[in-house]
């Protein structure tokens, strides 16, 4: 069994793969195809749709690849993670080198309004993952730690589950803005 978790960005996917380490049916991995050399020498390999069996991967990134992911690994489960606060998720995003670059090549904007880049972000993958993902698990990072054994059980994870439901306790990556 795989699983594909996917949200907005800035949405507890840090969070969701360190819970998901005391899995004990599980690998976990966040954003395991981005951020590495190509042969080419280009950074990230977000085309490369392969994941192993009994693996959890957690990436915003795979929103892009949901149609993919669903025709080659049918059987898959999805988590949809949403962040509610639609503007402490644009504040977050806004001002990070991938909105700029997001502006750059989507809005053919070489000077973007970055908030602005940020809220569509936010709207389009929070839409797209509405739209595609209707048999997902949809995990609302402000009530995380309340839904989290309903999507443990979703999963069919086995393992520690008290030092997972932790996790949700710890904040990952907070930005200056959320301090």
């Amino acid at each position: 069994m795989r699983v594909f978790v996917t949200g907005t960005g800035r949405c507890g996917s840090v969070t969701f793969s360190k819970a998901c380490a005391h899995a004990a049916n599980y690998t976990c991995g966040h954003e395991t195809h981005t951020d590495k050399w190509t042969p080419k020498g280009l950074r990230g390999d977000v085309a490369n749709w392969d994941y192993p069996d009994d693996h959890v991967e957690v990436s915003p990134q795979l929103a892009i690849g949901i149609p993919l992911l669903r025709r080659r690994y049918p059987e898959a489960k999805w988590v949809h993670l949403v962040r509610t606060d639609r503007d402490a998720c644009a504040r977050s995003l806004r001002g990070r080198s991938d909105m700029r670059a997001f502006a750059k090549y989507w809005f053919l904007n070489a000077d973007p309004d970055e908030t602005a880049v940020a809220y569509a972000v936010y709207d389009t993958v929070r839409s797209l993952c509405e739209a595609l993902l209707p048999d997902a698990f949809t995990l609302t990072l402000e009530r995380a730690r309340a839904e989290w054994r309903a999507c443990w059980d979703f999963l069919g994870a086995q393992g520690d589950f008290p030092s997972s439901l932790r996790e949700w306790d710890r904040r990952y990556n907070v930005g200056p803005s959320q301090r």
